[in-house]
C-alpha cells in the first residue's frame, strides 16, 4: 500500500514539475541588426528586400527527458512584432537534456524602418509544453 502511495506522489510530483519549468531553455548569446549581404566593408552593398535583419545567436536546452522539436519562435522589437525567420524553425529538434546553438535571421521589409538598438522579446514555443520568452536590450554581442 505504502508503494502505491509513494508511486503516486512521485508521478504528481513530477507531472507539477513539468508544468511549472518549461520544457525547453532559451539563451540569447548575440543580437544585432544587420544591412546588406556581405561582412566585408570593400564590398558594394546592393539593397534588397532582404537586406535588412535582425540577427539572433541562441542555445536552446531540452530540459526534459525525451525528444522534441521547435513549433515557432516569434520576434518582438521594441513591442513591433517582426516578419517570420528565414528557414523552416520546426525542423530545430532536440535530443532528450540537448543543447544547441541555432542562428536565425528575421527579414525586415524594406517599407519598415528598422530600430537599431532598444528591447527585444523573443517567444520560443516547444512541440511538448510552454512557451518560454526571453527579453532583453540589443545590440548584444556575444563573448
Amino acid at each position: 500500500m505504502l508503494d502505491f502511495v509513494a508511486d503516486e506522489i512521485a508521478s504528481g510530483l513530477t507531472s507539477l514539475l513539468f508544468r511549472l519549468v518549461p520544457s525547453i531553455a532559451v539563451e540569447v548569446e548575440s543580437f544585432a541588426y544587420h544591412v546588406g549581404a556581405g561582412d566585408t566593408h570593400d564590398e558594394p552593398v546592393v539593397l534588397t528586400e532582404r537586406s535588412k535583419r535582425y540577427c539572433v545567436e541562441l542555445v536552446l536546452v531540452n530540459r526534459r527527458g525525451t525528444p522534441l522539436s521547435v513549433r515557432a519562435v516569434i520576434l518582438w522589437v521594441n513591442d513591433r512584432k517582426q516578419s517570420e525567420p528565414e528557414g523552416d524553425v520546426t525542423k530545430i529538434r532536440l535530443e532528450a537534456r540537448e543543447a544547441s546553438r541555432q542562428n536565425i535571421v528575421f527579414p525586415i521589409s524594406c517599407t519598415d524602418v528598422p530600430d537599431q538598438e532598444g528591447r527585444f522579446k523573443l517567444a520560443v514555443t516547444p512541440s511538448v509544453g510552454k512557451t518560454t520568452t526571453v527579453a532583453g536590450r540589443f545590440p548584444v554581442q556575444s563573448d
